[in-house]
């Protein structure tokens, strides 16, 4: 069974990317921004690994 990834990266080019190299070895989930991200884990979702840019808009790495 593949380990989940959420990707959480403001750049959909880069977004993209991320998830196209990691999909071969992770199921993987994206957010553009930590309101997606929040709104994905609140549905119960856990990830085992969150890759997430430094500085989101109105959150930081704390509130994850």
């Amino acid at each position: 069974m593949k380990k989940k990834v959420l990707i959480i990266e403001g750049h959909d080019g880069l977004r993209r990317l991320m998830s196209i190299v990691l999909s071969p070895e992770f199921h993987v989930f994206t957010a553009s921004d930590g309101i997606q991200a929040l709104s994905w884990l609140g549905q119960g979702d856990i990830p085992d690994v969150i890759l997430a840019e430094s500085e989101m808009k109105g959150f930081s790495l704390e509130d994850f």
